[in-house]
């Protein structure tokens, strides 16, 4: 019975692994197939092994210790930053705390009026901004009419800085008078009246305005240069670093005369000479200067806006600076 039941399995085996010549081939490919796939995983494995373990040029290894010795140099000084400050926290904290940082004021005075400067005009004269604002404050809300003693009594002003101030505070508002310049002196108090020209007036004469300092005037008169003179007094508010405020408080000083204004000749002038003023660009004047070669001179400073499309606005501005003789 036992030699019949092995019999039978060895026939099963030989059936199952009786190969037609087909099957045999087949199976040698396949055989091929996992051998080659087997070499690339290796050939691949073996590539990104080299460039993981790459090595170094000798200037790249000196560049990178150079850098770990900066890292290592950066944390040792922190170390003893550390130690430092808590080694000296006792001593230097309720210095370092309470110690006052704000710049003492030093005071460079103009003429002024107190009842009309405002906070920048102190910062001017040369006071910080703590005391600015304090002065500011104080003149705002003070209900008694300001006098020369009352800046005396405002807390960071004291008898030094108020000797430099007293000579040139001006309680009294000046009477406008065409073309006059006065000024007066009742005892220790000296007070003006004054109304300039704005076309004629000087750096220094500028400076005896309250509320106008020396670049304050600088730049009036830069910018006067630059426009050929003013034909109004609302220009003003073109000088850089004259405000709103500003020039509420110091309007009422100036008269303007339109016959100090210096004019462009646009029958003659070129390019560059009629772009050189602030209110003309360039391409404007380049049109100007073109419409005159093609048509022959103007016969009117009206006929510019043949030449350029001017807005109405800026060309009334204009106007008072061209002449055609």
């Amino acid at each position: 019975m036992a030699n019949r039941y092995l019999k039978h399995i060895k026939i099963k085996v030989k059936d199952a692994f009786d190969f037609t010549t087909s099957e045999i081939r087949g199976i040698i490919v396949l055989i091929i197939l996992i051998i080659l796939i087997l070499v690339g995983i290796a050939i691949v494995r073996s590539i990104f092994s080299k460039k993981t373990s790459q090595t170094f040029s000798p200037k790249q290894q000196e560049q990178i210790d150079a850098f770990l010795l900066q890292q290592d140099s950066i944390k040792n000084n922190k170390k003893q930053k550390n130690t430092y400050y808590s080694t000296n926290y006792n001593r230097n904290y309720y210095t370092s705390k309470y110690k006052k940082s704000t710049p003492k004021s030093v005071v460079k005075p103009f003429y002024f009026c107190p009842d009309t400067m405002t906070l920048l005009d102190w910062k001017r004269m040369g006071f910080n901004e703590k005391d600015a604002k304090q002065i500011d404050n104080y003149l705002q809300h003070c209900k008694c009419p300001i006098k020369s003693e009352t800046i005396k009594k405002i807390y960071c002003i004291d008898e030094q800085t108020y000797s430099k101030l007293e000579p040139y505070i001006c309680t009294n508002l000046p009477n406008k008078k065409e073309n006059s310049t006065q000024t007066t002196t009742a005892g220790n108090k000296k007070t003006f009246a004054t109304t300039l020209n704005l076309n004629l007036a000087d750096s220094n004469e500028l400076q005896q305005i309250p509320g106008i300092g020396p670049k304050t005037a600088s730049n009036i008169v830069n910018y006067r240069k630059r426009l050929g003179g003013f034909y109004k007094v609302e220009q003003l508010k073109e000088v850089y670093g004259i405000d709103s405020n500003r020039f509420e408080s110091i309007f009422k000083y100036f008269v303007v005369d339109q016959n100090n204004i210096k004019k462009i000749n646009i029958n003659t002038a070129d390019v560059k000479t009629i772009a050189k003023h602030p209110y003309i660009e360039y391409h404007a004047a380049k049109n100007i200067v073109n419409y005159r070669e093609q048509h022959g001179f103007y016969t009117s400073v009206a006929d510019i806006k043949k030449a350029v499309r001017f807005y109405d606005e800026l060309y009334q501005k204009i106007v008072p600076y061209l002449t055609i003789e």
